[in-house]
């Protein structure tokens, strides 16, 4: 049997031990996530080892004390155990030092005051419950090492929080025959198309074909970058304060060109044209973006009837550069429909052009069918991080 000469200073210097192995790793830094959770455990499990040898040593202790007279050994280990580290470490700040690292690392305070000898006080310290009980050993188990476990690939998912406005009136309307409004022109980049556009798989979406298709109409997170300068903003395209609804997701189809033929559906990305739930006759407004194709323009109208609309946010007179935007099943302008029509017939080499945010026509249905391509590729308009960043 140890004599209580004996089992003090050991209680003592175990208990400073334990506090300065608590704050050295429970807040060291750990590389990812991962790795996080299995150190953490590796950490609480050593921790719990220690705690169990003292709870051993203090039982020893009882032999020694009166009955349920061991209270004053926690007030006494506040006293005493920083300066024990202290001693230990060569610190002599009168302050407990934590290693840096690049993670989240706390500091302590400025202040040299010793730390409080109330029990009340010694908050920081985990109390130790004396007990008659007889404490098991642990056995020297090791714990479990991180082992390289892959990540898994990013899923989209709907956004949560994202709200949308129902679509209160979806009676289609006849398109207005007149219109107030005027548009401008500008000169094309190249060589004007010299193929009838209406039957023009690239420029007109009906001559390729798009079919519904059962995926989520709900707007999504893909969680990437945003573009150094941005796409057309879809949140412009009528006077949104929220996430409007999607009502319809579609496919187009690709295009075979040998035989000048529909090909299947395109399935990469799942979704490539998508109907925005509005209602009839709301206003439809140019997308705004990063791009200026020059005289305060933004976009130049490659084909436009009185239902059809596709635009493009460079001067060239096709889809392989840049941005374009095709609209189904929507009232055009009349009077950008007219001039469209004069362009056309004098041989495309100017064309009408829009600025930002102007109106091109309003919504026929309870749904306005759009799809964007990017030199050429379709793109799945379902995602905020590209199309509707103001709702971010």
């Amino acid at each position: 049997m140890h004599s209580w000469n004996d089992l003090l200073p050991r209680v003592k210097i175990g208990a400073a031990m334990l506090l300065a192995f608590f704050c050295t790793t429970m807040f060291a830094p750990v590389p990812n996530l991962y790795v996080q959770h299995v150190v953490l455990k590796e950490r609480f499990s050593t921790i719990q080892e220690q705690i169990m040898q003292m709870s051993s040593s203090i039982s020893q202790l009882q032999a020694y004390l009166p009955e349920n007279n061991l209270a004053f050994i926690v007030p006494f280990f506040t006293n005493k155990s920083t300066q024990t580290i202290q001693q230990a470490s060569g610190n002599q700040s009168g302050e407990l030092t934590f290693p840096t690292g690049s993670g989240n690392v706390p500091t302590t305070s400025n202040s040299t005051s010793p730390p409080s000898s109330s029990p009340s006080q010694g908050k920081n310290l985990p109390s130790v419950t004396p007990t008659s009980a007889n404490i098991m050993a642990p056995t020297n188990t090791q714990s479990p090492k991180a082992t390289n476990t892959p990540f898994p690939t990013a899923t989209r998912k709907p956004n949560p929080t994202a709200t949308q406005v129902p679509v209160k009136n979806v009676q289609p309307i006849n398109c207005p025959s007149t219109s107030s409004r005027s548009y401008g022109t500008i000169s094309i980049v190249g060589s004007p198309e010299t193929r009838n556009v209406a039957t023009h798989p690239d420029i007109n979406l009906d001559v390729r074909g798009y079919a519904p298709v059962n995926e989520a109409k709900q707007h999504i997170r893909i969680y990437t970058p945003l573009e150094p300068v941005d796409p057309p903003q879809l949140t412009t395209l009528g006077n949104f304060t929220s996430l409007p609804p999607i009502v319809g997701t579609y496919r187009a189809n690709h295009w075979d060109w040998n035989n000048n033929a529909r090909g299947p559906a395109i399935t990469v990305p799942v979704v490539t044209v998508i109907g925005i739930g509005m209602n009839p006759g709301d206003l439809l407004h140019t997308p705004v973006s990063g791009y200026d194709i020059g005289g305060g323009k933004e976009v130049m109208v490659l084909f436009a009837t009185q239902t059809k609309l596709t635009i493009k946010y460079t001067r060239e007179d096709n889809m392989a550069y840049g941005y374009g935007l095709h609209f189904d099943d929507i009232c055009v302008d009349p009077n950008l429909v007219a001039l469209y029509n004069q362009m056309n017939s004098q041989g495309r080499h100017i064309l009408p052009a829009l600025s930002e945010g102007e109106v091109f026509g309003v919504a026929r249905t309870g749904e306005v069918k759009v799809a964007v391509r990017d030199t050429g590729a379709f793109q799945d308009l379902r995602e905020i991080d590209n199309w509707w960043e103001a709702f971010l």
